[in-house]
């Protein structure tokens, strides 16, 4: 069936990350066949409104495309069933530990689940649900919103900018700051948190103010050798 913008709630959006080029994909899809596989929804007890559960991706996309109206397929189960049927329908897909905790936030503080509970419906241990609910407790806000728009991936946000801003928080953000609208892959992060690292004050500077320049260097010079002190040959 076929509905129109203002009768989706989006509300667990934020439990999956964006993927820009992806999306991006997707958009030339979208304008060049149409909509073919319609989001999953449930019913909301809003009148002539329905829950989003899958196709946030379509959602934006069809905005962009200024579609008035988007096809969804409603599923009769409630909400908490909804969003594990998605969760396990997903897995081919990689899908990140932050989206995963998300989730699992999601079913204990909306809707009462326990870990144990929620360990069960989602098909692994306890301990993995509370391995993944400490990967929220450890990301600060700004990096989970980085991540979260598809900024950096979580491998780049867990090992290169969460160690950087435990050692100096200001570099970090300064640098993640830097990374909007890049489109740096999680190897060329990954470079920047390397020379970060070995490098001097100087070099530390250039890495989090102008992370272009400094991989535009590493492409010509050995990573050991482009921050050395300028009063070097």
């Amino acid at each position: 069936m076929d509905v129109e913008h203002h009768q989706l709630d989006l509300k667990y959006e934020g439990l999956k990350q964006r993927d820009r080029r992806e999306e991006g994909r997707l958009l030339g899809s979208l304008e060049r066949d149409g909509q073919r596989v319609p989001l999953i929804v449930v019913p909301s007890e809003e009148p002539s409104r329905y829950i989003v559960v899958d196709g946030f991706r379509r959602v934006r996309a069809l905005r962009r495309l200024g579609r008035d109206t988007v096809q969804v397929l409603v599923w009769s189960e409630g909400e908490v069933d909804a969003l594990v049927t998605s969760h396990h329908l997903e897995r081919p897909r990689p899908r990140s530990p932050l989206e995963d905790a998300y989730l699992i936030r999601a079913l204990q503080k909306e809707h009462g689940l326990s870990q144990r509970e929620v360990a069960r419906r989602l098909g692994h241990t306890q301990s993995w649900v509370s391995r993944r609910l400490g990967l929220v407790n450890d990301l600060p806000g700004w990096l989970q919103d980085l991540v979260r728009s598809g900024e950096v991936s979580c491998r780049s946000a867990t090992r290169c900018l969460l160690p950087m801003a435990r050692a100096i928080k200001s570099d970090a953000e300064t640098l993640g700051r830097s990374l909007r609208g890049a489109g740096l892959s999680t190897r060329q992060v990954e470079s920047l948190y390397n020379a970060w690292r070995k490098g001097d004050e100087r070099a530390r500077r250039l890495v989090v103010e102008e992370p272009a320049l400094v991989l535009r260097s590493l492409e010509v010079t050995e990573e050991s050798e482009w921050a050395r002190p300028a009063d070097e040959a």
